[in-house]
């Protein structure tokens, strides 16, 4: 590859990059459904592409339609069910992390009696505080990849730097605002997302058909038409 046209993918990488992270530092709740959705359309096209694969190994067409099959099951399901999804993932978390912190204290089955109750507790507690978890999570996340930019520029400063410019001390200096920037972005993400949202302002995505007349209430089919017309 040139090594003009890999500058310029990496920049516009980066630019995408950062797109994403301002996106999720700032609008990461009112953008949680839809990039559950788009979990779901990536998982649902990788399994059926691999059971597509499975099957007809060495039909690439039955392959790209299992894994389109898959895409839409998927995708349409968590888009109707996301809270669902989250429930499951909260209560991963809260198992593992039961697991993890109580192998060596509890036996077998109460160590799994713990991780089931910890379990549905964190499934519950997501469900609960569902708008300030995500909130906190999505503005680290944001800051997180806007902070990973900053870090990248640096690098490729420092490794274009001039040879009196001493490296060491320029990744050292760098660390320093960085930290402070994704304390800054976090700060400002939280806010401006608990400013701009409410509890239950999640997209809700009802059918937009019109309200149907009820023309048995007029004298005539055409009644309605001149009352609405003279308002």
């Amino acid at each position: 590859m040139n090594p003009i046209y890999f500058i310029y993918f990496i920049y516009a990488f980066l630019g995408l990059y950062t797109c994403i992270g301002l996106a999720t530092l700032g609008f990461g709740y009112k953008l949680l459904r839809p990039l559950i959705t788009f979990y779901g359309v990536f998982l649902g096209a990788a399994i059926g592409f691999a059971v597509a694969s499975a099957l007809a190994s060495e039909h690439w067409v039955l392959q790209i339609v299992g894994a389109a099959l898959g895409a839409a099951a998927l995708g349409f399901l968590f888009f109707y069910i996301y809270k669902v999804f989250l429930f499951l993932y909260a209560a991963l978390i809260g198992a593992g992390v039961s697991a993890q912190l109580l192998t060596e204290h509890l036996p077998e089955p109460a160590l799994i009696l713990a991780s089931l109750v910890a379990a549905v507790i964190s499934g519950f507690l997501l469900l609960k505080f569902l708008r300030p978890v995500v909130i906190v999570i999505s503005s680290i996340s944001g800051a997180l990849i806007t902070g990973q930019v900053v870090m990248i520029l640096l690098m490729f400063f420092q490794r274009e730097a001039p040879d009196f410019v001493d490296g060491d001390a320029l990744r050292t200096f760098a660390i320093l605002p960085t930290i402070w920037l994704f304390l800054g972005l976090f700060a400002a993400g939280v806010l401006f997302q608990f400013m701009t949202t409410r509890n239950g302002d999640l997209p809700q995505y009802k059918s937009s058909r019109r309200k149907k007349v009820n023309t048995a209430e007029y004298s005539s089919p055409y009644a309605f038409l001149h009352e609405k017309g003279s308002k």
